[in-house]
């Protein structure tokens, strides 16, 4: 018997109205009809074009908006818009910008400690045992810990983001696109302990932004979405060395330039 997705988003939809005046509103359908599976210790990237609905999909999928229709299950069990007990444990979500994403006068022991307490029964030695461990994985070396998160560099932020994500031992990390301010060495490192974590943890990931080269390195699947509807969706090598879609050939081709998918796995 085949062993149950640890995720299962079936016929996910989300629709929204712009109003055009007092009488008049238009239906945007931001999300159609999205379906995907995801094993543990498996990552996903979910690609597409901006405006495409991949955040859309995600906080969705972490219970953060209300789906018009369709089901997310996790572990068998279907997640209900609201339910923040199993959805703040169990699914951790890093948003856009990382500088919006802190207090700035905590310091990081009491950034990592909020985490705790509010996801996870630990007692007080227990939860500072577990951040100690957590920041010697991520090597942030003790002289940082009574600084505020204001105070830090954008990339020990970054850490402190990763950190504190997976410190309360989530089945799933889903990371938005944090990249976008990013310089290329701390967005190598994260990538690298994405991998880590995902090896030795066996934490499942899914990464959602437009870039086919982090897309390759990191990513067992990929789903890409074009105005709200999947149009390619697959194993990474298979569906990037031959994709459903005159848009993600483009992008692939794009990134490619003269060389060919094979001389790159």
């Amino acid at each position: 018997m085949k062993n149950q997705p640890l995720l299962e988003v079936k016929n996910l939809s989300k629709y929204f109205y712009n109003r055009l005046g007092f009488f008049k509103k238009k239906r945007i359908d931001a999300v159609c009809d999205v379906s995907f599976t995801l094993n543990k210790g498996e990552t996903l990237c979910i690609l597409g074009q901006e405006h495409s609905g991949k955040s859309t999909l995600v906080k969705m999928v972490a219970g953060i908006i209300k789906q018009n229709s369709g089901n997310v299950v996790l572990n068998g069990e279907e997640i209900t818009f609201g339910n923040y007990a199993i959805v703040g444990k169990e699914i951790r979500f890093m948003f856009q910008g990382v500088d919006s994403s802190f207090d700035p006068q905590k310091n990081v022991i009491e950034t990592l400690d909020i985490a705790l307490k509010i996801a996870t029964s630990l007692d007080k030695n227990a939860r500072f045992k577990r951040i100690i461990e957590t920041l010697n994985y991520f090597d942030i070396f003790e002289k940082y810990y009574d600084i505020p998160i204001g105070a830090l560099v954008k990339n020990d932020k970054y850490l402190i983001y990763l950190a504190r994500a997976i410190i309360v031992d989530p089945s799933i990390v889903i990371v938005d696109d944090i990249f976008i301010d990013s310089d290329a060495a701390i967005r190598t490192k994260i990538i690298n302990f994405i991998l880590k974590i995902q090896k030795e943890k066996q934490i499942s990931f899914i990464f959602v932004g437009n870039d086919i080269g982090v897309a390759k390195h990191i990513s067992d699947y990929i789903l890409f979405l074009e105005n709200g509807k999947i149009s390619d969706y697959g194993a990474t090598k298979e569906l990037l060395n031959n994709p459903q879609s005159e848009s993600l050939a483009s992008i692939v081709k794009e990134y490619l330039g003269e060389y060919s998918l094979s001389d790159l796995y």
